[in-house]
């Protein structure tokens, strides 16, 4: 039985090449008799200069097709010179530069040809020898674009060309492009055993394979079929040989390199066939031109049936399910849109952990229903963070979260929470948000963050440090939104930080605003005491929560735990309570035997310089490492009330702890090392008095070690 497909359209992804037109120089008579014989001419042929063209015969994240020229390509050329045509094949590149967008060409002008003449150029074709015409070679397709490139033709023409100059020609493309992606967001393995097109009402196009196809490029305006071998209705066939297996979550792109006629039909359809089944209905009718990309774009659902994917929408591969924090770069296209599955394996890592069990956390079983939900986002992209409707909900273990994050033209970057509960018939996210009972909870990160090719070389011996600190919104120095986020020693859960309230000595953010319920982070029924919310079971459930140390005499009112625990955070693995992105974990600081040190290297007050340069204390934003390294003044959450404090001094959250009676003010109060640095004194950096309670901002190290 043939599976139901909504009607999908087909896109151009690429236009505005040119055909293959000359200029409109005349071209001389030539005097044969006197034509020169033996000289050189050097050529520079650029590749097409559609913006969209940027880099190597590979797909772009737009969905163009990008083009550079390769060691070892070769040109054939034909000369035209008043009653002569004669033909060079095979001329290699002697040169490649900008970045493989032009290469140059050194070639004999053959005997009997004038000081004045048309040249013709042609890449991935023959002509025929002496002649103008092109004999173009059977059109490939596979599952890489490497498939097509031995079938890829592109050419130039240029006439009047004068002895002495050094042409500089831009080719464009002949024949077209067509791209299928298959997505597979069901929970199994997709296998491809066989992949067609086919024109429906004798739908024609040109792919070769009844034989070489001829066209004459030396004509006015477009070229003209010497010879046509069109397949009129039958199959394009993409895939036909072995298998391709498209993994949960992932998907494949398939290419096949096709010559539309030159008379497009506009009033037929072509059919998708995957593994002998057509899938309906057939896509509209579609004037297929000459030197552009069509890419059809279909999803294999859990339910086993197809479904058609709007132009824009990109599914992202499966992110890592070892971690609590996803950096993600957002779409930086109009109308584009990234499509992302979480894993939830951390529900049941969480639950056999000796913390689960002591609080009794259920586990996600086979049968088990669950249900998930934006807990908070910055207000900058509240609207571009939204959950599918079938990504919200599931049912077991391999069940994944599915969410999408979208193109928006101002200020797309901030920070949002998704957390996963047990579903019941009366669920409610706000309801959820504020009575939390959370099994698990993800920091997604959005941000114009590059990850490690912007990290930093910071300290000694070396380590590769963020930029910036987690969660925050921007790297530039003096950008009120590099603040981030601040953590509770041990917990992966981001609490709120600030921005420009922050400088202004307010206990407000401006702009941190949550979406309901939560109307502010002032709000004090997300501070409870330690006697409420000291174990991780509780935290872990109650993401937006401070747990304030008030009271909590064991530890001198520095600790949020009512019994304390060293194990959460280490700096000899990432645990499962890390706050860092996949590929890093927070730094450690340790002080060495003599000098002034911390986790990001030695600093003093020359290297570590107030900024703006020479600022008063109610102006200090921050400080520099020299020459770059930026460090935002925050403040920190007040262990003891959970709201913002000291806003002109800052600390960074590490993961090493004291707790062993070294240098601490007394053995029962237990101590972040972290790197304090006030406005007025860049040597005080060995977290004395840095207790575990507090809310610090935090900055990632790259780690290429265990995890948890």
């Amino acid at each position: 039985m043939k599976k139901i497909l909504k009607p999908f359209l087909l896109f151009a992804a690429v236009a505005g090449f040119s055909l293959f037109l000359g200029c409109d120089k005349e071209t001389p008579p030539m005097d044969e008799s006197n034509a020169p014989g033996g000289r050189t001419i050097t050529v520079n042929v650029d590749m097409p200069t559609d913006g969209a063209t940027k880099v190597a015969l590979a797909e772009t994240e737009s969905g163009n097709i990008s083009l550079k020229w390769k060691e070892g390509d070769k040109l054939n050329f034909t000369f035209v010179s008043g009653g002569i045509t004669e033909t060079v094949t095979d001329v290699p590149i002697t040169l490649i530069g900008e970045g493989g967008k032009r290469a140059s060409f050194s070639l004999t002008v053959p005997e009997g040809v004038g000081s004045s003449y048309n040249l013709f150029g042609l890449y991935g074709a023959n002509f025929k020898p002496n002649s103008t015409v092109i004999e173009l070679p059977a059109y490939g397709a596979g599952a890489d674009l490497a498939s097509i490139e031995d079938s890829f033709v592109m050419g130039f023409v240029q006439r009047g060309i004068v002895d002495g100059e050094t042409p500089t020609l831009s080719f464009v493309v002949g024949g077209a492009i067509i791209g299928v992606w298959i997505s597979n967001s069901s929970a199994n393995a997709l296998n491809i055993n066989d992949l067609s097109i086919s024109g429906t009402d004798s739908y024609e196009w040109i792919c070769n394979a009844t034989g070489a196809a001829e066209m004459e490029m030396d004509t006015p305006e477009m070229p003209t079929f010497v010879e046509e071998k069109r397949d009129s209705g039958s199959l394009l066939t993409i895939l036909d040989d072995g298998s391709i297996t498209i993994p949960p979550g992932e998907s494949q792109r398939f290419y096949a390199m096709i010559l539309p006629t030159d008379q497009p039909e506009t009033s037929k359809t072509l059919d998708v066939n995957i593994n002998g089944e057509t899938l309906p209905a057939a896509l509209p009718a579609m004037e297929m031109e000459w030197n552009k990309y069509y890419n059809f774009r279909v999803n294999f659902k859990s339910d086993n049936s197809w479904e058609r994917v709007p132009y824009g929408l990109h599914y992202k591969d499966v992110l890592p399910a070892n971690t609590n924090c996803h950096l993600i770069n957002p779409p930086t296209k109009p109308g584009f849109t990234y499509r992302f599955k979480m894993p939830i394996d951390r529900v049941n890592v969480f639950a056999a952990t000796s913390f689960g069990k002591a609080g009794d956390v259920p586990t996600i079983d086979a049968g088990t229903k669950w249900v998930a939900n934006i807990i908070w986002t910055d207000t900058d992209i509240k609207d571009i963070i939204t959950l599918t409707p079938t990504g919200s909900t599931g049912i077991g273990p391999d069940a994944m979260i599915e969410f999408e994050v979208g193109y928006q033209a101002e200020f797309p970057y901030g920070n949002a929470v998704i957390g996963i509960k047990l579903a019941d018939e009366n669920f409610d996210p706000i309801e959820a948000a504020i009575n939390a009972g959370y099994l698990w909870s993800w920091h997604i990160w959005i941000s114009d963050y590059a990850g490690q090719t912007q990290d930093i070389s910071i300290g000694d011996p070396p380590q590769l440090l963020m930029d910036r600190n987690l969660g925050a919104r921007s790297g530039i120095i003096g950008d009120p939104r590099s603040v981030g986020l601040m953590y509770q020693w041990g917990r992966k859960d981001p609490l709120v930080g600030g921005t420009f309230a922050f400088w202004n000595r307010d206990t407000e953010s401006s702009s941190m605003m949550k979406t309901t319920p939560f109307n502010s982070w002032t709000n004090t029924a997300n501070r409870v005491d330690y006697t409420v919310g000291g174990t991780v079971a509780w935290t872990v459930s109650h993401p937006v929560s401070f747990v304030k140390s008030v009271g909590n005499t064991k530890y001198g009112e520095t600790h949020w735990m009512i019994t304390n625990s060293n194990t959460l955070w280490t700096n000899t693995k990432k645990t499962i309570y890390d706050p860092c992105p996949k590929g890093y974990r927070l730094p450690e600081n340790i002080r060495p035997s003599s000098g002034t040190y911390s986790a990001f290297g030695q600093i003093n007050e020359t290297n570590f310089v107030v900024y703006p340069p020479g600022a008063a204390e109610a102006d200090v934003k921050g400080r520099i490492i020299e020459p770059d390294v930026w460090f935002p003044t925050t403040g920190f959450l007040s262990e003891k009330t959970g709201e913002i404090t000291s806003v002109r001094n800052f600390a960074y959250m590490t993961s090493v702890t004291r707790g062993d009676g070294k240098n601490a003010k007394d053995e029962t109060e237990l101590y972040v090392r972290a790197l304090p640095v006030r406005y007025n004194s860049p040597t005080d950096n060995y977290a004395l008095g840095y207790s575990r309670g507090r809310g610090l901002p935090a900055r990632c190290i790259v780690w290429n070690g265990t995890e948890d």
